[in-house]
């Protein structure tokens, strides 16, 4: 039995027959007029180009040697690299038990080889491997090295790090080095590491290096370029006859996209406009998107390829792209892959057979199937999280993970893919909803561990966006609706409790100490709106608040386009304070295709309030 007859793709046709009616004007400004307004901004400031760019201090934490590329390659050449370490004296006050300075742990990966590494003349590092290993993403600010072995890193301490290979390939020998915590976390902010002996060096480079040169002995050569304090101004024989002295790596440029706010970029939030936006063009017959939306997925399969090749030719973990190729978590997976999985929609219809070799098809199928088999989750099925500590629910993958495959739901008529959907937003509810206040913790510390400290807004903004979207998509009759139902009830309910007076939520729902935000006050006002319009919430109580919010958001939006008041991206913090320190960006491009959601079901709405319609 193929569940789906309320699929969002029939609601949109409906929503587009009724484009031409007349609606009276309810909601002011006119919901088409800030549609077009801040979508129009957006299409503006996006530029389908890469810029080059200059690699930064670090990459994800690690720092990069390649000794074949900065210096030459040579069978049976030995290479050396030397650094200088300064440990800062700070512990920020968020710091986790484990990621103390004084308890880190040295982490390395490298091609197939021999490698040493001394930390002030003791080795603490000396493998031979037959494999290529490299660096593993798995979250944000979460990599797995080939190895780690504890060092003590003292507040203010000081240290000389050297490092010698002997690769086992002649023109592949890479090294990816840092220090972490135990959770993973890079301590690399609290570190400098700069290449040893060389004064006011740029901050992307960490070494000096030296080589090839023979080795006889293999890694254990004795050589005076291994030396404690070796002559850094000296020529030496190379392996391959030509002298060898000490140098600096060879920078490379980089692509970065040329938008300032990454649109062009294979993200989350780029995922959740695009998605938007063309709802907006379903919505509103005088808006239409698709266009700038087939130039942005065509872009990126376009440029796929040279982002790969650039990776690979470079070492690189972070690039433009990056997190596609890390495809590790909710962020990487599900809202990035949604607008391919639209357009695969809109170009075969509802309940459209596999179509292996399909762009748009490959690219939206792995995203779910990554959904349904691949992510980490307690023994109950939760989805969690390897940051801050393994592993971690948060509230916001109510929606990373459920919108991509409700809408596979939609697109193929697979009902596992809504049966995981409506599971997963369940477990989630039953991990983090607080009966207490009605709203739901941003996240809980391993599977027996505690709630997080503060209810932030916008991650109960995306709780209340998955419960909607599945609602609007899941036949009644689908066994899990009514549990689904309750919970978008009871989260609501819970959520008109917490407007302010001016109409906007504060960023700690239950704190009105903390700034009011616009992201997360979008998403309340789309999901009440929808909530009105297909009976769920109660008229009477909602439609003020619905009123209330347009205008106060609305107010947030400047004439460009732009709009005020959305905060970063904002990983779990320890206290309501530290949320409320997070700063605003104009424009940021996390709350944008809310924004436009909101647009959209706002209209909806008001369409049903003046003549019926659906």
């Amino acid at each position: 039995m193929k569940w789906g007859a309320r699929s969002i793709a029939a609601i949109l046709m409906a929503a587009t027959a009724s484009a031409t009616a007349p609606a009276a004007e309810l909601f002011s400004p006119e919901p088409a007029k800030l549609a077009r307004q801040v979508a129009d901004r957006i299409v503006a400031e996006t530029t389908f180009a890469f810029a080059p760019e200059l690699p930064g201090a670090d990459d994800e934490g690690f720092y990069y040697i390649d000794f074949a590329d900065s210096l030459r390659a040579a069978a049976g050449g030995l290479y050396f690299a030397r650094a200088d370490i300064a440990v800062g004296t700070d512990e920020p006050a968020d710091t986790l038990p484990g990621d103390k300075l004084a308890t880190a742990r040295f982490g390395i990966s490298h091609s197939a080889g021999a490698v040493e590494v001394r930390l002030d003349g003791k080795v603490i590092y000396a493998k031979t491997t037959k494999q290529d290993h490299f660096p593993v993403g798995h979250d944000y600010d979460r990599y797995d090295a080939g190895s780690y072995v504890a060092v003590d890193l003292a507040p203010g301490s000081k240290h000389t790090l050297a490092v010698r290979m002997l690769p086992g390939k002649a023109d592949a020998a890479r090294i990816w080095l840092g220090f972490f915590g135990k959770s993973g976390a890079t301590l690399s902010p609290r570190l400098k590491v700069t290449p040893a002996q060389v004064k006011d060096a740029p901050e992307m480079l960490h070494f000096i290096v030296a080589g090839p040169v023979p080795a006889p002995k293999g890694i254990a050569t004795d050589h005076p370029l291994g030396a404690t304090t070796p002559d850094f101004s000296g020529d030496y024989e190379g392996a391959d006859g030509l002298p060898v002295r000490w140098d600096v790596p060879r920078i490379h440029l980089q692509r970065k996209h040329a938008d300032k706010l990454e649109y062009a970029d294979w993200r989350y939030f780029t995922g959740a406009i695009l998605d938007a936006m063309y709802s907006v063009t379903d919505t509103f017959d005088s808006l239409d998107y698709q266009p700038y939306i087939n130039r942005h997925l065509d872009f990126f399969l376009e440029k796929r390829p040279l982002i790969e090749r650039e990776r690979a030719d470079y070492g690189l973990i972070h690039s433009a792209y990056g997190h596609y190729f890390r495809f590790a978590l909710l962020d990487d997976a599900g809202i990035p892959a949604l607008p391919f999985a639209d357009r695969f929609l809109r170009r075969f219809g509802a309940g459209a057979a596999a179509k292996p070799g399909d762009a748009d098809y490959d690219l939206a199928h792995r995203a779910a199937e990554h959904v349904m088999n691949n992510m980490p989750r307690f023994s109950d099925g939760t989805i969690g999280r390897l940051n801050p500590v393994p592993l971690s629910i948060w509230a916001d993958d109510m929606y990373m993970g459920a919108s991509i495959l409700i809408r596979m739901g939609e697109a193929t008529g697979n009902q596992a893919y809504w049966d995981e959907a409506a599971r997963q937003v369940l477990l989630i509810d039953k991990h983090l909803y607080d009966p207490a206040t009605s709203v739901y913790w941003h996240g809980k510390l391993g599977e027996n561990g505690p709630h997080t400290t503060s209810k932030w807004a916008r991650a109960n903004g995306w709780t209340i966006m998955a419960k909607t979207d599945i609602l609007l998509s899941l036949d009644k009759g689908h066994k899990d609706y009514p549990a689904l139902l309750a919970a978008y009830k009871r989260h609501a309910e819970g959520l008109l409790k917490f407007q302010s007076s001016q109409g906007r939520w504060h960023q700690v729902l239950d704190n009105s100490d903390t700034y009011l935000e616009t992201s997360a006050s979008a998403m309340f006002i789309r999901a009440f709106a929808e909530g009105v319009r297909n009976g769920w919430l109660d008229e009477t109580a909602f439609l003020p608040a619905i009123e209330k919010g347009w205008k106060a958001v609305a107010a947030e939006v400047r004439e460009d386009g732009m709009v005020k008041g959305i905060v970063k991206g904002t990983p779990i913090l320890f206290s309501d304070d530290a949320y409320d320190k997070q700063p605003v960006r104009l424009n940021d491009p996390r709350g944008l295709g809310a924004f436009l959601h909101m647009t959209v079901s706002v209209e909806r709405l008001q369409r049903v309030l003046a003549d019926g319609q659906p």
